[in-house]
């Protein structure tokens, strides 16, 4: 009999509670316990439901209010990013006015 692997699934027995456990881990998504036996109809459902969920967003998990942390995050999430990757240019603001290229260096 070969053996299917569910991708972010890890299951083991819990010595302590006596029971086989089922949690769904993906980077940047949240720990989620899945009810078992696996292949129930259950497990499909939640985990159908975990990978859905968004991924969590470093604002609202780690960062506190008015550090650097929470406004990298917001950047991250403003229109300004949005456009850089896409590859269209930024709106006009105050950096759009500022030198991109340095006068020569004369001889001595």
């Amino acid at each position: 009999m070969s053996r299917v692997r569910i991708s972010y699934i890890q299951r083991w027995f819990d010595e302590r509670l006596r029971r086989e456990r089922i949690r769904f881990r993906k980077r940047g998504h949240k720990s989620v316990e899945l009810p078992g036996p696996l292949g129930s109809p259950a497990l499909w459902q939640a985990y159908q439901q975990a990978l859905e969920a968004s991924p969590s967003v470093g604002e609202q998990l780690r960062s506190k209010r008015g550090s650097v942390s929470a406004a990298i995050a917001a950047y991250y999430l403003s229109r300004e990013w949005q456009e850089l990757s896409e590859g269209r240019a930024p709106c006009a603001g105050p950096a759009s006015s500022m030198r991109t290229s340095s006068p020569p260096i004369s001889a001595r």
